[in-house]
């Protein structure tokens, strides 16, 4: 998610004021960059795991595949919200 837009309308006014405080704006941006980033990962792994381990596991316990289908489609639908949160709220942090 991009910087909110009241974050880069304050941003473009810490630009205007004295050392060091634009160059600890900057900082602080780039922090919430590596912080999306971080999310953006564990969402990655997260997924891969369910992917990779989970539903192959279920699968051969003889889940049925429309029953490991739906079960997907509810997972996205309950953490992909979850992930989009993070990623929005972690800028008011």
């Amino acid at each position: 998610m991009p910087q909110p837009i009241p974050s880069q309308r304050f941003g473009a006014r810490v630009e205007r004021l004295p050392a060091p405080i634009p160059a600890a704006w900057a900082w602080r941006i780039r922090r919430h960059t590596d912080v999306e980033a971080w999310i953006s990962r564990i969402q990655r792994r997260h997924y891969h795991f369910r992917d990779t381990v989970v539903w192959p596991g279920l699968h051969r316990l003889g889940v049925d595949e429309q029953l490991l289908d739906t079960a997907r489609e509810r997972h996205v639908r309950i953490f992909d919200p979850i992930y989009d949160a993070a990623r929005i709220a972690h800028w008011y942090i």
